[in-house]
């Protein structure tokens, strides 16, 4: 398994929470990974990735992955407006609403 080394520092203001070495060894518990000091500093971990998982693979992709397991991020949903499409630009439009139902044929 993959096993990447990690600044508590930099993840905790990506995870936009500050946490104890407990709790942070906790959570990765709770979230099937292990977890291992550093023996070189006190500021850097070891944690231990399934080999499937390659969005885990950095800082960043972990600190995504807590914060939706900890429901502190929530995917935003986004559709594509094709009638925007013009000369090879796309526009994202976000319009927060749920598409409606097809209608039941009879």
């Amino acid at each position: 398994m993959p096993t990447i080394t990690i600044n508590l520092e930099q993840f905790f203001d990506l995870l936009g929470k500050k946490m104890t070495i407990t709790e942070f060894e906790d959570l990765c518990f709770d979230y099937g990974l292990e977890y291992e000091e550093d023996g070189d500093s006190t500021e850097t971990v070891k944690v231990e990735l399934p080999a499937n998982r390659y969005d885990l693979l950095s800082v960043e992709g972990l600190a995504l992955a807590f914060r939706s397991y900890l429901q502190n991020y929530q995917i935003k949903h986004t559709l594509i407006d094709s009638t925007t499409i013009d000369k090879g630009t796309q526009t994202l439009i976000n319009n927060n609403h749920k598409p409606t139902p097809r209608p039941c044929s009879q």
